[in-house]
């Protein structure tokens, strides 16, 4: 009876940490993401377009304006992630700090062209 008591704790705990661990290696457990245009001229996952802002007070706080540094001055698509690490930081602090990280993409910058024959 022991021997089965052992060996039944011994999968569950395995289990949790199988799974703990399976959760803390995902990239993000929760993304939006919204595109306007799905042509783009920056490369995906550039360290450069990605920011972590934080919000305050559940929410009364807002984040600052985030400069995203385009040079045709508007962006493609924007990215909001949030990952276990944010979700355990926001359950610890009771909303009153939320972690979210931002990735973005910017337009093509456009080239003018002129017509033939001018």
């Amino acid at each position: 009876m022991s021997n089965y008591l052992l060996s039944y704790h011994s999968r569950r705990s395995l289990l949790l940490v199988t799974l703990l661990a399976f959760s803390l290696t995902l990239q993000s457990c929760m993304t939006t993401r919204i595109v306007s245009k799905y042509d783009s001229d920056t490369m995906v996952n550039n360290p450069a377009n990605r920011k972590t802002a934080w919000t305050y007070a559940w929410g009364l706080v807002q984040i600052k304006d985030i400069n995203p540094k385009c040079e045709s001055g508007s962006m493609t698509s924007v990215t909001v992630k949030t990952n276990i690490g944010f979700i355990l930081i926001s359950a610890a602090t009771l909303g009153i700090a939320v972690p979210l990280k931002f990735e973005w993409t910017c337009n093509p910058k456009s080239i003018p062209t002129e017509q033939l024959g001018e």
